[in-house]
């Protein structure tokens, strides 16, 4: 009697999955189809950072920006306090946007005076690793001269610093000339 009841509550299970998927399958579903239109206007992104970036062995480069899936710009290197500008960006659309910014640090110890050498110019400098301390990038998106939007990342941890900067992208309306 079990595997008779067994058997029936599968079938019944099994069946009612099937005839709720095929019920789907039957019902209309309206599609949005959304058109992207282009924007106009002329976009520059400028990234400065507080640290040296390079490459290293998991980052394959020092800067990379990644804009609708696809490489925007890459380098290997970024100078600290140096802007790096990207002009004329092309593919920005009516909406939002969205701008993957990683920036991967340079490993360096540099020799930093210890916090007696104000008072005695004599003390010895002391290694400090540079992943111990905090690092920022600010990522700006500029319309000509007009900042769009700016923002800016800090990171205490050791590893790449990277953002996500979203642009939303409104249609200007109409310019009407007065008689």
């Amino acid at each position: 009697m079990r595997p008779i009841l067994a058997v029936v509550l599968c079938v019944v299970i099994l069946g009612g999955t099937w005839s709720y998927i095929q019920f789907l399958g039957t019902l209309s579903v309206g599609r949005n189809i959304v058109e992207e239109v282009d924007s106009e206007s002329s976009y520059t992104l400028e990234i400065t950072s507080t640290f040296n970036a390079a490459s290293d062995d998991f980052q394959q480069s020092g800067l990379v920006i990644e804009f609708r899936g696809k490489i925007l710009y890459e380098s290997d290197e970024l100078a600290a306090g140096v802007t790096r500008r990207i002009e004329n960006v092309e593919g920005v659309k009516l909406g939002l946007n969205d701008f993957f910014v990683a920036v991967c640090p340079a490993e360096q110890v540099s020799n930093v005076a210890s916090e007696f050498s104000l008072d005695n110019p004599n003390t010895e400098t002391q290694p400090v690793n540079q992943s111990a301390i905090a690092r920022a990038i600010q990522v700006k998106i500029l319309e000509g001269e007009t900042v769009l939007s700016s923002e800016t990342v800090w990171s205490s941890a050791p590893g790449v610093v990277s953002a996500l900067v979203s642009l939303n992208v409104v249609e200007q309306p109409a310019q009407h000339s007065s008689h």
